[in-house]
């Protein structure tokens, strides 16, 4: 099944081009982004404190609520560049943005998040300094452009943790059509629709910033998910919607993915060798299934964000539902692989995805640019 575009018309993200000089780099909402110069290393961000979590998917179960305020921390080092303010982003039509996948070879999408609120929110330049400030220093972020007067629909610019973000405010709700690829067998689908039916605003939250490795993509990911959690505390967040992965879930599982996010940096700065059992893959990277002549494909949605590609495997149709669902975890597993490695994915590695399974080896695919393939 292939993902379908999210089309409804709602506002252009930031339409026009966004000028970075700061990070060398312009950005067209309609187009594809040029890439500005990387972030060194991978920092854990400081937001409220972790709490024990297992690895695996956690339950949606969990309580929706999250803590209204948060202690004074000191961030991480934030990466620094000569201070040119860009202009600000127009507010024009368009629909809820779906990332763009460049087709040149190796190369990282933009990640994009999607916060759906209970209730609209008033925003203005000054009100989200404020609210930021409860969670961070003030040296760590900055607000770079916004309205000056309090309002539930604008765009904003946000330089948080050394990451520039495009944020977007919405008062309107996302239509519940734009979800049904990710409701489609999710055994959460009755809790979810209703949550979708209700809300009544969303804002989208994209970074500006390229990754050039997958460091960088990590430290973006986390500065991703820390933004999208303060800026969602001043509302009543009911679903999180990842768009590069077309992952949904309840804003309590988010909360659960960030805190885990929180713990594998700091096991990673500790040395602990199963510090990446706590990365939200499940959140980050999706298994798809497409039905062939004679078999089936297996793909993964997101992973092209982390390691400049998506992975694909044809699977013929003499294999049962539980070899396929075997062959799907493996995939999801050797995803997390080539994160863990911080790389992009190169052909001519081998692999076994199952414990009594054959060797596969990674070619490029010679139908689209943006996959690697499985092959035997």
């Amino acid at each position: 099944m292939i993902r379908t575009c999210l089309s409804y018309t709602l506002r252009l993200l930031l339409a026009g081009t966004v000028l970075l000089s700061m990070h060398g780099c312009a950005l067209n909402f309609a187009g594809s982004p040029t890439p500005s110069q990387p972030t060194p290393t991978v920092q854990a961000n400081t937001t409220p404190p972790p709490v024990a979590v297992s690895a695996e998917i956690p339950s949606t179960q969990e309580s929706s609520a999250t803590a209204k305020t948060a202690p004074m921390v000191t961030p991480a080092p934030a990466i620094t560049a000569p201070m040119v303010t860009p202009p600000a982003p127009a507010i024009t039509s368009l629909a809820l943005p779906k990332p763009e996948s460049p087709t040149k070879r190796g190369a990282r999408t933009l990640l994009i998040n999607t916060v759906l609120l209970d209730r609209p929110v008033l925003f203005s330049k000054a009100s989200i300094e404020k609210h930021i400030g409860r969670f961070i220093s003030e040296e760590a972020y900055k607000v770079l452009h916004g309205a000056e007067r309090a309002q539930s629909q604008g765009a904003f610019v946000i330089q948080y943790q050394g990451t520039t973000f495009a944020v977007k405010v919405m008062d309107t709700p996302v239509p519940l059509s734009h979800f049904q690829e990710s409701l489609t067998h999710n055994p959460d689908h009755q809790l979810l629709t209703k949550l979708i039916s209700g809300h009544q605003g969303h804002l989208i939250i994209s970074p500006m910033t390229q990754a050039y490795s997958g460091s960088d993509a990590l430290t973006i990911a986390d500065n991703t998910m820390a933004l999208s959690y303060i800026l969602a505390d001043q509302g009543r967040p009911v679903l999180d919607y990842w768009n590069n992965s077309g992952v949904l879930v309840k804003w309590s599982k988010f909360v659960i993915y960030k805190r885990a996010l929180g713990m594998m940096f700091e096991r990673i700065n500790r040395k602990h060798a199963d510090a990446f059992e706590f990365l939200p893959i499940h959140l980050w990277v999706k298994i798809q299934t497409e039905q062939l002549q004679g078999g089936v494909r297996l793909k993964t949605d997101g992973l092209k964000a982390f390691a400049g590609y998506e992975l694909d495997l044809y699977m013929d149709t003499a294999h049962t539902l539980e070899e396929g669902q075997k062959m799907a975890q493996g995939l999801l597993t050797y995803a997390r692989h080539w994160i863990e490695l911080g790389q992009t994915i190169v052909a001519g590695q081998q692999t076994a995805l199952t414990d009594d399974g054959p060797l596969y080896t990674t070619a490029y695919s010679q139908t689209d640019p943006t996959f690697i393939t499985l092959r035997q």
